[in-house]
């Protein structure tokens, strides 16, 4: 608060310096030519006096220099406490989960001759609340309420009234190696589901960043329990597991971290099936081998963490050594889709002299992007234009108006006016959440790693295990 009224005070004081000189007909500043009598002499003899306009502008200077360092001492300070880097030892440690992970082969590097996208597309609604194009039986919100936990019972307890409709849509999708939700269309492509159908209508600025929805999968994770919940009833498990391990491939695929984690999230689910399927003897652990609940958490951990590297939280050598690797790194695409979401996010400002602002360094994502075989279209349109200088900025900005209009519901038409004000939205973005870095999972020793209950950030809100 002190930062602002300082930097207020010395706008007030060059503007009143301006105005006096420009509106005085003598260019005297303050000139009081039509004063009568003794006082008003003397005042107008000591007011447009040079030494007076020395003394008037050198203060104004002063203040408005006093003001630029202050600025800058405040930023340069919140930036700091801000930034954070990963270790050489949390580097080793993320890599040696990488390495795991790839050894696993749960969900690989998908090939992409067969999209699946004409198919489960229009299934899928928006994060915003934008329904589905097409509103399953499984997506119903009066059906899925039958999933819900009721008398100590869960979904996977087989109960007999939950009704179950046909999942034919499962078995289809096995047909095919990919998905992609959102391409970078051009004019002679018709639009697939309702997320591209809103990429199509967005004429200037970005299509990443907090603002834009994002194809909800909440619709997803109900039709993987009633198809894992047809399973066990049916005694016939390993047909559903092979669909919704299926699925879960086809939704990493997708190339985002949030996909990235949905899939996490399924084998979770498949997990839960497998262990009640060998309780009741309807499946032999020969079978079928699901992921381990700390196996799910280190792909969480190493996934969410490579957003942070490739979000600007590591030094060169450190980012260098991860995409050096002789295999593509877990959630390497899913990291450079968010790290571009949330550089997209940041407001684009043409800075004035000493001002500071937080920028994410895009060095890893330049690199990774240039280098790397993710398709991530949307990812690569927003950066090519953001490099190209194409990006049409809207007001404060913003480079979504979506964003813009979220923002502006979100903290007020105060904090939005600092926002528009040289050398004050720098403290106001820094008061945001959204100027925080992003989660480092990987503690100052192994114990403090993240696997599910533990807490990396105790500023933040702690990721909640999963059953």
């Amino acid at each position: 608060m002190k930062q602002d009224i300082l930097m207020l005070a010395s706008w007030w004081v060059l503007v009143a310096t301006v105005w006096g000189q420009s509106a005085s007909p003598s260019g005297r500043l303050l000139d009081f030519s039509d004063a009568q009598g003794r006082w008003g002499r003397r005042l107008k003899a000591i007011a447009g006096a040079h030494p007076t306009r020395r003394v008037v502008a050198a203060i104004g200077m002063a203040t408005m220099m006093a003001g630029v360092a202050s600025h800058r001492d405040t930023m340069k300070t919140a930036i700091e406490e801000n930034s954070r880097l990963i270790t050489v030892e949390q580097t080793d440690r993320l890599i040696r989960d990488l390495e795991y992970i790839h050894n696993l082969d749960i969900l690989p590097t998908p090939t992409r001759t067969r999209d699946a996208a004409p198919t489960l597309s229009p299934y899928i609604g928006l994060d915003d609340g934008s329904p589905a194009e097409i509103v399953a039986w499984w997506n119903d919100i009066e059906h899925k309420k039958m999933l819900q936990k009721r008398q100590g019972r869960r979904w996977y307890d087989v109960p007999d009234d939950i009704s179950i409709g046909d999942m034919s849509l499962l078995t289809e999708l096995t047909a095919f190696d990919y998905w992609e939700t959102g391409r970078a269309l051009s004019d002679h492509q018709t639009p697939i589901g309702k997320y591209e159908q809103y990429l199509s209508k967005i004429e200037h600025g970005t299509r990443l960043s907090y603002g834009a929805p994002f194809p909800n999968l909440v619709a997803l994770f109900d039709l993987v329990k009633f198809r894992l919940l047809h399973g066990l009833r049916t005694e016939d498990m390993l047909p559903a597991l092979t669909e919704v391990r299926h699925l879960a491939k086809l939704v990493y695929s997708d190339e985002s971290l949030i996909n990235t984690i949905s899939a996490v999230g399924i084998l979770r689910l498949e997990r839960r099936a497998v262990a009640t399927a060998v309780e009741r003897d309807l499946l032999d652990p020969a079978d079928w081998t699901p992921v381990s609940k700390d196996d799910n958490n280190t792909m969480i951990r190493a996934a969410v963490t490579m957003a942070f590297v490739m979000s600007g939280g590591a030094e060169e050598a450190q980012w260098r050594r991860i995409l050096d690797l002789p295999f593509k790194p877990f959630g390497l695409c899913g990291s450079i889709h968010e790290a571009m979401t949330t550089a997209q996010s940041v407001p684009n400002f043409d800075l004035w002299p000493g001002e500071l602002f937080p920028r994410q360094s895009m060095d890893v994502v330049d690199h990774a992007i240039s280098t790397s075989d993710c398709k991530i279209p949307l990812t690569r349109l927003d950066h090519k234009t953001t490099i190209d200088g194409q990006s049409t900025s809207t007001e404060s900005g913003f480079r979504s108006p979506e964003w813009h209009r979220k923002l502006s519901r979100e903290l007020g038409e105060p904090a939005m006016l600092r926002l528009r004000t040289p050398y004050l939205r720098g403290p106001a973005w820094m008061d945001t959440q959204y100027a925080k870095p992003a989660i480092l999972m990987y503690g100052d020793t192994r114990e403090d790693d993240w696997n599910g209950a533990r807490v990396v950030d105790k500023e933040r809100t702690p990721l909640k295990p999963q059953p």
